[in-house]
């Protein structure tokens, strides 16, 4: 063994002595510089060889070629071997003492592409090396990760708000999804239509998900130096990331919604035709995003504040093109279609309506209305979602679009609450209208005008009901009659957007 690492430094030094610009130690290199050549480093090079000290670094460093990025990436080293240090020098952290294991080898978002793998105080050099203190690129992009090593913290107050911004999404998401499926069951009526149920399957996912989302931190590794929440291991890790891609399912059931809109409104299917194709827009959804999650299982890995798909290991966009990319722009693309379907189609209904209906003040027909509210659900998603993908082309794994990752962190959650409040939203209109009505009659009972306040009551009944129940036959226009309550009418109305194929189809 000797022999051979014998001959292995004598090759070093021959291939040394044959270049005319050979890679040096020390970046600015002097004969006065006096190295540290028994120094430990047990770096284990691209070609897996292994320099054990700093005598065979130099003698290693000494075949590359100056200009080369493998000659820079272990200059950037040299101080651990006695290179004299900048002025001014960044520290990773503030002492060596500090750190937990100084040679320990957590994966850093900045080492990819090194020619080998840095431990905590190889990390250290490199701060020096390459910046200088109070920079941006010292404070964001190196002393942000330094509790990797057991550092202190200094940006701890930044990492809480990562920590908590998700929970408090998370929970508002759980808490909307819940009351939706609780509203839903409640009712015989509600939960047999076909509606009703993908608004369930996309609640119930969008709860689970949650969930993953609120536990933030908790299930990272605890073993691996990792935020100071950390409580977990690998096992729990992968099992948060298979939920929170799991949440992928929720936007796959927002497509089967669009196009459950697109089968009542465009070619005004009845739910008992519609329910016919209820395993396809329940269970392909279902499959599509179950798939997707545990093809991702292998994959998922800790990040700043959550576990999810780990991309460390590989320098390309593969794994995000399959786990995120690819899913949510399959739903953009054809939810948006869909929805554009829908619009055309009620457009061309109401054209046709107005060349028989004499009334100036045209009303929105209930069929608008349910597009709206169609609309309303493809746009939580839109709010939720999409913003995610661009993540990956923002440099948050170097902490500079610090405000924008607490954005996208905070509204991936979120969809459950704004599905939430769309599936309330034709209610708070309704209840928005009796607050309106009963103000104005309240003022002018303060005013003492009585006239005034039957006079308004009067207008109101007559023109909120009577005029927007428009005909369904000649016989019917004639008598039209105005004595059904306008809360019933309000009543059928709320339903009818929240099941239209029990109405826009009849």
């Amino acid at each position: 063994m000797l022999k051979s690492n014998l001959s292995f430094l004598c090759l070093l030094q021959w291939v040394a002595l044959s270049r005319s610009d050979p890679c040096t130690l020390c970046k600015n290199s002097t004969s006065n510089i006096i190295l540290s050549y028994e120094k430990e480093l047990n770096i284990v090079t691209a070609n897996e060889s292994l320099i054990h000290n700093c005598s065979e670094l130099e003698n290693y460093v000494a075949v590359l070629e100056a200009t080369s990025q493998e000659c820079a990436a272990y200059q950037s080293i040299g101080t651990l071997c006695g290179c004299p240090e900048p002025e001014n020098a960044c520290l990773f952290c503030s002492s060596l003492n500090e750190m937990d294991d100084a040679t320990y080898k957590p994966r850093f978002p900045f080492t990819q592409g090194l020619p080998f793998n840095p431990t905590c105080e190889m990390v250290q050099a490199m701060g020096k090396y390459h910046s200088e203190a109070g920079t941006h690129q010292c404070q964001r992009e190196l002393q942000f990760y330094s509790y990797l090593c057991g550092c202190p913290f200094i940006f701890q107050k930044r990492q809480n708000i990562l920590e908590w911004l998700p929970r408090v999404s998370a929970t508002l998401s759980f808490l909307g999804s819940s009351f939706i499926v609780q509203d839903i069951l409640k009712s015989q009526k509600k939960h047999a239509m076909t509606y009703h149920q993908i608004i369930i399957a996309m609640s119930v996912v969008d709860m689970l998900s949650s969930i993953a989302w609120a536990l933030s931190v908790i299930p990272l590794p605890s073993e691996e130096l990792g935020p100071s929440g950390a409580r977990g291991n690998h096992a729990t890790c992968k099992a948060q990331g298979f939920f929170i891609e799991f949440g992928l399912t929720s936007p796959f059931f927002n497509l089967a919604l669009s196009i459950y809109y697109v089968l009542v409104v465009k070619y005004g299917w009845k739910e008992d035709r519609v329910s016919k194709k209820r395993p396809y827009l329940l269970g392909l959804p279902l499959l599509c995003g179950l798939g997707i999650a545990l093809a991702g299982i292998p994959h998922y890995g800790p990040d700043i504040s959550m576990c999810y798909v780990d991309q460390s290991a590989d320098d390309n966009y593969l794994l995000p093109l399959v786990f995120l990319f690819a899913p949510i722009f399959l739903v953009i693309l054809f939810g948006t279609i869909a929805v554009i379907i829908v619009y055309w189609s009620v457009r061309q209904k109401e054209r046709a309506s107005r060349r028989w209906t004499m009334r100036t003040d045209h009303h929105p027909n209930l069929e608008r209305k349910v597009f709206w509210q169609s609309l309303w659900y493809l746009a939580s998603f839109y709010v939720s979602w999409p913003v995610v993908i661009i993540v990956p082309f923002v440099d948050t794994q170097y902490y500079r679009a610090y405000w924008y990752l607490c954005l996208v962190i905070f509204l991936a959650p979120l969809q459950g609450f704004l599905n939430f409040l769309v599936y309330t939203h034709p209610r708070l209109q309704q209840q928005h209208f009796f607050i309106r009505m009963s103000s104005i009659i309240f003022q002018n009972i303060l005013k003492g005008d009585g006239a005034a306040v039957a006079s308004e009551m009067g207008q109101r009944s007559s023109k909120s009901h009577c005029e927007k129940q428009p005909p369904v036959s000649k016989e019917s226009k004639e008598t039209t009659s105005c004595t059904r309550a306008q809360s019933d009418h309000e009543s059928i109305e709320i339903f009818a957007i929240q099941e239209p194929s029990a109405y826009i189809a009849k």
